[in-house]
């Protein structure tokens, strides 16, 4: 009867850890409204990839074929300003998708592993490797939110990162990066996630 009891004991304090995990996690989607897949976006996105110091370095921005007249006088600083702007647009909505693709990302995850905790059939192995991994992707959401705060603090504009498996994708808004600043970013994210710079893959977008 004691071993029943403290068996019980032992899974009410999972689930009550792992609602805990779930309602974090939840908060932190609320208030950073900022999550991301990054697979499939840096895929589609990127044309080249550059290796500085082990972080993979992607080039998202395509090159414009053809030729083209250039503008003069008046006309050519209109359509640059118009071109900044419009730039400037495009880098949002980019961040924007982004982000809401990798918060459907992590809800879809923590919708299973809740599941799973709630699921009376499963085995007290399936419900430990559940918390597990709810709090793994706790950590991961502590980690980006810190790490995007830092690299910010670096001068970038603006910037997301994923992390998911030990590797880390990063998107910052740059129109270029030198390897000093490759450097820097893979850096901080060394520095505050358990991740290796050669799972770093870092893209610059306008």
């Amino acid at each position: 009867m004691k071993t029943m009891f403290g068996k019980r004991q032992v899974l009410i304090a999972t689930l009550v850890v792992a609602l805990g995990l779930a309602i974090y996690l939840n908060f932190q989607f609320n208030k950073a409204g900022e999550d991301f897949t990054a697979t499939g976006t840096l895929s589609s996105s990127s044309s080249e990839t550059y290796n500085y110091g082990d972080a993979a370095y992607v080039n998202a921005s395509e090159a414009s074929s053809g030729d083209a007249s250039t503008p003069e006088g008046d006309d050519a600083s209109t359509a640059d300003e118009g071109d900044a702007s419009a730039t400037q647009t495009q880098g949002s909505a980019y961040f924007v998708e982004a982000r809401l693709n990798r918060e459907q990302s992590r809800e879809e995850a923590v919708d299973v592993l809740k599941d799973v905790l709630a699921d009376a059939q499963a085995d007290d192995s399936a419900k430990t490797e559940a918390l597990a991994a709810s709090a793994k992707i706790a950590q991961n959401v502590k980690d980006e939110g810190e790490i995007e705060n830092l690299i910010k603090a670096k001068g970038f504009t603006e910037c997301m990162v994923y992390i998911e498996d030990d590797k880390a994708n990063v998107i910052v808004q740059s129109d270029g990066l030198l390897p000093s600043e490759v450097a820097q970013i893979k850096d901080v994210i060394t520095s505050n996630a358990q991740v290796s710079a050669d799972n770093i893959t870092i893209v610059p977008v306008e």
